[in-house]
């Protein structure tokens, strides 16, 4: 992890603690793993060159409804082709 300075800190765990939020249903907490979780994949794609704060809550929310597509589909793919 590279060091950065107190204004990136700052932005990185705004739109961490935004992500948090939006994710929360009704108001209830998530796991704090959860937390842990968004806030090491916004530090990744930061890291990866995905700067811009509305792209990075825009990813994060994209890889949660992939995992929630995947999650939901019953069949892997390779069966239903045969």
């Amino acid at each position: 992890m590279r060091d950065y300075d107190s204004q990136t800190v700052s932005a990185l765990a705004s739109i961490v603690d935004d992500i948090y939020k939006a994710l929360q249903n009704g108001g209830a907490p998530l796991k704090a793993e959860m937390k842990e979780a968004i806030a090491k994949r916004v530090l990744q794609l930061f890291e990866s060159g995905v700067t811009n704060p509305e792209h990075l809550r825009l990813a994060i929310m994209a890889d949660g409804l992939w995992a929630l597509s995947r999650d939901s589909d019953p069949e892997p793919l390779s069966r239903s082709q045969h």
